[in-house]
């Protein structure tokens, strides 16, 4: 068997794969959900989902909400197993608790009614339960449930009020939603300068929408250089990222030769990728 090093952040000791498994057969659930993160991965065991499956369901039934965790997580995205949203959300309920970043997974499933039947007030409940533990995303949960009247009344004060406190705590989704509040001027002053700079921090924290739609804001500013270079670069990188918007933009700056040089062949090809492209959204 291969020899790996585990780090066991709880006390800061360096195990080995051995140790790890005297350890689970021990009765350690910490060292028994390792085990399982392995065999799904294949790191350091041979590649195995249905025996980290039987793994988690073994450290569930002995009370590791960790276990839920992994077992919530492996029926909603078929890691290795089928896709199950019954079971995913029957687990992930079980971990919120203890996990309460989870909380804005049930609120995903409330709200869609995948695994469990549709309820959008418990979703918006959901997503409140996930603020008030701490999760900042929460708050830009509950702005987007005010914005757009899921599980409560239609609110769009409110929801700029809770986007403003998932930015505060730095919440890049959140950043871009106040932009373009900025950028319509809805409940605010129109402020395009202020829009471009939560899209730059945004942008910084790596979120592609940011770098949408900040890209556009510089294609629309088309007799500046400087943001015909930034609007470029940002429409290269999301195609790069398969972002069939920066593929439309590459095809828009090639076709008018905003940025680079006019090229019609270049155009139409970016135009073919973005239409044979099933990535349409961010979220």
């Amino acid at each position: 068997m291969r020899q790996l090093i585990f780090h066991n952040y709880s006390n800061n000791k360096i195990f080995q794969m051995d140790e790890i498994i005297n350890s689970m057969l021990q009765g350690d659930l910490d060292a028994q959900m390792y085990i399982a993160r392995c065999c799904l991965d294949g790191v350091g065991l041979e590649k195995d989902p249905e025996a980290a499956l039987l793994f988690a369901k073994d450290a569930s039934e002995k009370g590791s909400r960790w276990a839920d965790f992994f077992l919530g997580r492996m029926y909603f995205y078929g890691d290795g197993i089928e896709v199950d949203y019954k079971n995913s959300f029957s687990h992930y309920n079980k971990a919120a608790e203890e996990y309460p970043v989870i909380y804005l997974q049930l609120g995903h499933m409330y709200s869609e009614g995948m695994g469990i039947k549709k309820n959008e007030l418990k979703a918006f409940r959901s997503y409140v339960i996930a603020a008030e533990k701490g999760v900042a995303y929460g708050y830009f949960c509950i702005g987007h449930c005010y914005d757009h009247g899921i599980g409560v009344s239609q609110d769009t004060l409110k929801a700029l009020n809770y986007y403003t406190l998932a930015s505060s705590y730095g919440v890049p989704i959140a950043k871009v939603e106040l932009a373009r509040t900025y950028i319509a001027g809805d409940y605010v002053e129109k402020n395009e300068q202020k829009a471009i700079e939560y899209l730059i921090q945004a942008s910084g924290q790596g979120n592609l929408e940011a770098k949408a739609v900040l890209a556009y804001v510089y294609y629309a500013e088309e007799g500046d250089l400087k943001y015909q270079k930034e609007a470029v670069d940002l429409a290269v990188e999301l195609a790069a990222n398969n972002i069939q918007y920066g593929q439309k933009l590459l095809s828009i700056f090639y076709e008018e030769g905003f940025g680079v040089p006019k090229n019609d062949k270049l155009s139409q090809m970016w135009m073919k990728k973005a239409d044979a492209n099933p990535l349409k959204t961010f979220r």
